[in-house]
């Protein structure tokens, strides 16, 4: 190897006395046969014979005329940050041809081009077909980030089942360069067309390396309503029924539309019948709810017979009897004479009311004619004188 001290020379001799003795010029004097750890150079050698004869002889000692140079031809570095997939290429000067290469690699590599390497530095020794050495090192490097993400929910899908939930992404770190590609196929930061779930995205930088978030869009449950009759309509034919709303999901702040005008969750002047309400929530978004309202099966009527007439005139006993129809039930009865029972027995002789009404307070009025006969009286006639 090239400015190595590893030549060497042999001597012999013929001739003269034997029992030669050998001397070299080196420094310090080798005095065998053979001279070792010789630089390039020209050496002489003196043999001397056992009757003191000499002679001497030299030799040029060689050696390559260019040093071994290990060289770092190319380099690749990690493109994604904490993968393997770094490469290196190695090639050699000078030496003797036929070089091999060694990399410190865990397996060690033997080629000129070593692959799969992380970030770090790695050495490689060029051999070449003498033995001689060099090393030379290459540092792989990467990026100083981890390529990552974040997501956040921008909006809510507006109503059950639609597909306008909104997200970002957010990417951090890598190589820049990013590009989106969502599960839904959007390929932007700002998703507009997710619907509820969990959704994912895949960030992809330029160089390759990859990363994956998720996040979960949520929506309003379905939106409905269910009513019920607080009150029937009091009285046969009246508009004093009602009822309440309540809503379930959507977005909240309702708003109520029934079918009689009125804007409110409790309303109260219903008539008899099947109501349509309608609620609209803060975004607009709208169901709707029926109800029946009852009545009585029939209006409150009532009928009166006399049952007495006044016996004498002028007197306060006649009779009579209100029968009620329909209405709620639970009757009470008020005559124009004070009584309260549905046969009345103080009646004096004309026209009478009574006023029916029933447990919910609805009324109706009925009226008897009570006779008498007439006053009693009396005329004389004279049939025949004295």
């Amino acid at each position: 190897c090239k400015g190595d001290a590893t030549g060497s020379a042999t001597a012999s001799a013929t001739g003269g006395t034997a029992g030669y003795t050998y001397s070299w010029n080196t420094v310090p004097v080798q005095t065998g046969a053979t001279a070792t750890g010789l630089k390039t150079g020209t050496y002489t050698v003196i043999v001397t014979d056992s009757k003191g004869c000499t002679d001497d002889e030299t030799v040029t000692i060689g050696e390559p005329s260019n040093v071994l140079t290990a060289l770092i031809d190319s380099k690749t570095d990690v493109s994604c940050k904490g993968d393997a997939t770094g490469s290196a290429t190695a090639s050699a000067t000078g030496g003797t041809a036929g070089y091999t290469y060694s990399w410190n690699t865990v397996p060690v590599q033997t080629g000129a081009t070593a692959t799969g390497l992380k970030a770090g530095t790695y050495t490689v020794t060029v051999t070449d077909s003498k033995g001689c050495t060099d090393d030379q090192t290459v540092t792989i490097e990467e990026p100083s980030n981890v390529l990552s993400c974040s997501v956040i929910q921008n909006k809510a899908v507006t109503a059950n089942g639609l597909s306008n939930g909104e997200a970002t992404v957010t990417p951090l770190g890598g190589n820049g360069g990013y590009t989106y590609a969502w599960d839904n196929g959007e390929t932007v930061a700002h998703a507009i067309t997710l619907n509820a779930g969990t959704h994912t995205v895949t960030v992809t930088d330029s160089k390759g390396c990859k990363t994956t978030c998720t996040v979960l869009i949520t929506q309003p449950d379905v939106l409905s309503c269910s009513v019920v009759q607080n009150d029937p309509a009091k009285c046969y034919g009246d508009s004093n029924g009602k009822a309440t709303v309540t809503p379930v999901g959507g977005n909240g702040d309702y708003t109520y539309a029934w079918d009689n005008g009125e804007t409110t969750a409790q309303v109260t002047g219903l008539n008899a019948g099947t109501h349509t309400v309608t609620v609209t929530d803060k975004l607009g978004y709208k169901t709707t709810c029926t109800v029946i309202i009852g009545q009585p099966e029939a209006a409150l009527t009532c009928s009166v017979i006399q049952n007495k007439a006044v016996t004498a005139n002028g007197l306060s006993n006649g009779e009579a009897t209100v029968t009620p129809l329909g209405g709620n039930g639970g009757y009470t009865y008020a005559w124009d004479n004070g009584e309260t029972v549905a046969h009345a027995i103080t009646l004096n002789a004309g026209t009478h009311t009574v006023t029916v009404t029933d447990s919910k307070g609805c009324k109706t009025t009925c009226t008897v004619l009570i006779t008498q006969p007439d006053v009693l009286s009396c005329s004389v006639v004279q049939n025949d004188p004295a």
